[in-house]
């Protein structure tokens, strides 16, 4: 066993490099949220019998939403489009980009080009993405 003793601040840049601020910490690392979940709910229960262990707790994770897109390049081709414009064009209406800007006075503001907040909640199935041929979705930009 050994003793680290510091400084505060050298503490807190310890706090930043490992992401955790607490002075015991157990990471699980692994491709799978729900399994990772599954073991923090069990290490957590091993650990809650523990004498001296206090302020226990699991750091939540988010599941971030994913929009996988999968072209089909004879299609694409036969109405004109590249699968690189129409992935650029889905992460034009997903994300937004800026198109422009607007002077007033000192103030500049973003002229931003995406979806509203119905349409990029689901794209797919507010814009028929999947049923319809690229040159009339709605949402699709035409190359130049």
């Amino acid at each position: 066993m050994s003793v680290g003793i510091g400084q505060p601040i050298s503490h807190r840049i310890e706090h930043l490099l490992s992401g955790v601020r607490a002075q015991v910490a157990i990471k699980i690392f692994g491709d799978d949220l729900n399994t990772l979940r599954t073991l923090a709910d069990q290490t957590r229960a091993a650990m809650e019998g523990i004498p001296g262990v206090a302020d226990l707790q699991v750091e939540q994770q988010v599941l971030v939403p994913q929009l996988h897109i999968s072209v089909n390049r004879a299609a694409a081709a036969r109405v004109g489009f590249t699968p690189a414009a129409l992935t650029d064009a889905m992460e034009t209406a997903t994300k937004g980009k800026v198109v422009g800007q607007v002077l007033d006075g000192l103030k500049v503001f973003d002229i931003t080009l995406t979806l509203d907040g119905h349409h990029r909640s689901d794209p797919a199935k507010s814009c028929g993405w999947s049923r319809r041929p690229a040159r009339s979705c709605c949402c699709a930009m035409s190359p130049r």
